[in-house]
């Protein structure tokens, strides 16, 4: 049985704060008129799997560091609170101090926090057929261009 801190708990998440690089970055449930802004940027930013083959064609390395950290970083400043942290989260400080499981741990946090599990569930679902598809074309597009 749960206690009644237990259950407020459940009804407005606790804020969730992480360290990295010295400094702390805060997330915690997004007003209704925030969390819009950050499904309307996924959303926009969806687009990004259509450029697969653009993508591998100009660099793998190249297509992380000019289109996919960008975008990520412009999502983590869209989540996290204060807007005073948002003056250090640049592109740069960034790349020097947040991995891949960073992102994921904020942006998980994120979605558990707003409720967004099933949003993102069937999203991914639905990505993930596409992706596979866009992978599959772009190899074989590339495989023909390099036998020809």
């Amino acid at each position: 049985m749960n206690t009644p801190s237990e259950d407020l708990d459940v009804i407005v998440p606790t804020p969730k704060t992480f360290k990295v690089g010295g400094e702390e970055i805060r997330v915690q449930p997004l007003p209704i008129k925030r969390l819009i802004a950050v499904v309307k940027f996924v959303e926009q930013n969806a687009g990004l799997l259509n450029n697969v083959e653009e993508m591998l064609r100009g660099g793998i390395s190249t297509a992380l560091e000019t289109e996919v950290y960008p975008r990520l970083n412009r999502l983590l400043r869209l989540v996290v609170t204060p807007v005073e942290a948002h003056m250090f989260l640049t592109d740069d400080w960034c790349a020097e101090h947040m991995s891949n499981s960073h992102y994921r741990a904020v942006l998980m946090t994120v979605i558990k926090q707003n409720e967004l599990e099933t949003v993102f569930l069937k999203a991914k679902a639905f990505l993930g057929v596409h992706m596979t598809g866009a992978l599959r074309q772009a190899e074989q597009k590339m495989a023909e261009t390099a036998s020809a």
